[in-house]
């Protein structure tokens, strides 16, 4: 299978404070949009900005004429991607309510870290994916491999 692969640029206020990354996987079955995410922990003010801008760039980048993927580590352990439930506060419940409305659906049933699934895997089509399953922590991290 050939793998044609594209980075996808971000607009400059985006790419300035977000630590995410994002390309396009090109095959002969579909185009494939992956965002590599990483939120540092916390709920401040400077957290609460942080989030917006990952729900901003999910918006404006999200294709629909694309598989899209997101993962990475939004730290968001107050999510309970089982029951799609969360508190009403302003960082869990602004990105569940993101990822209802573009249709995308964890695939990591899992924890990752201490009991919570930090590491998310986040698909539009989940028939695109089988399964996910839990490995070691590569060298020295905390987090489970997905």
């Amino acid at each position: 299978m050939t793998f044609i692969v594209s980075s996808g640029a971000l607009n400059s206020t985006h790419s300035l404070t977000l630590e995410m990354l994002c390309f396009d996987v090109f095959t002969t079955s579909a185009t494939l949009r992956v965002f590599v995410i990483y939120r540092p922990p916390g709920a401040d003010a400077t957290s609460v900005n942080y989030m917006e801008s990952v729900i901003q760039c999910l918006s404006s980048y999200c294709l629909l004429i694309r598989v899209n993927i997101v993962t990475g580590d939004l730290n968001c352990p107050k999510i309970n991607w089982l029951t799609s439930s969360c508190p009403n506060d302003s960082i869990n419940r602004p990105l569940l309510d993101c990822i209802t409305e573009y249709g995308f659906t964890q695939i990591v049933d899992f924890p990752t870290r201490q009991g919570n699934i930090l590491d998310i895997v986040l698909i539009d089509e989940t028939q695109r994916v089988l399964f996910a399953t839990e490995r070691p922590p590569l060298s020295y991290s905390d987090h489970s491999c997905v």
